[in-house]
């Protein structure tokens, strides 16, 4: 009788071969892999509790900006903005006279 062997293992679901395979590397420690993540996204040595923080400073400031930028962009197009979104209604309610929008003001 012959003995039939497989030597490529079939893949898993995930479409992965076995972690049993010949081709794989030897599986790293938790500190290893934190380790080779760090490297890979240069972050190998510890920075300074200011480094942190001047590092969110700048993001905040970063994040503010961005904010204000958008709510003064939204403001100035406010009326377009309102009516793009009021439109599908308006539209809905166009053939029923009993029915309106209230609101107070855009200016």
């Amino acid at each position: 009788m012959s003995e039939v062997t497989d030597q490529n293992p079939e893949p898993n679901i995930a479409g992965v071969p076995d972690a049993g395979s010949p081709d794989d590397p030897a599986p790293k420690s938790d500190a290893e892999a934190a380790k080779a993540l760090e490297d890979e996204h240069g972050l190998g040595d510890k920075m300074p509790l200011s480094a942190h923080l001047a590092e969110l400073r700048t993001r905040l400031l970063y994040s503010v900006l961005a904010l204000f930028l958008g709510f003064f962009a939204c403001f100035y197009f406010a009326g377009d903005i309102f009516n793009f979104l009021v439109a599908p209604l308006a539209d809905m309610w166009a053939d029923q006279p009993e029915r309106r929008l209230i609101f107070t003001a855009l200016h």
